[in-house]
């Protein structure tokens, strides 16, 4: 990794091995469709994509891993 832990988001990583998350091609496409600045599921499907990106945006690699050292007491204390 190029960056520290703190200025990877999670929106990164996922983007890095999806690609996208928009649920269907006209989110990232409106002009592969003919009917998308008149289609009123294509607004569903760009508030889907954004909420499934927004908590991904937020979060960090690093938060994650202080989250994670939370969760899980060392494996040293448990012996």
């Amino acid at each position: 990794m190029a960056r520290p832990a703190a200025e990877i988001s999670l929106l990164d990583i996922v983007l890095a091995f999806e690609g996208t998350l928009a649920p269907v091609a006209c989110v990232d496409d409106p002009d592969g469709c003919g009917f998308s600045d008149a289609c009123a599921a294509r607004e569903v499907w760009c508030e889907l994509k954004d909420s499934i990106e927004k908590p991904l945006k937020r979060r960090t690699l690093a938060d994650l891993a202080r989250r994670e050292r939370r969760l899980r007491p060392s494996r040293t204390s448990r012996a």
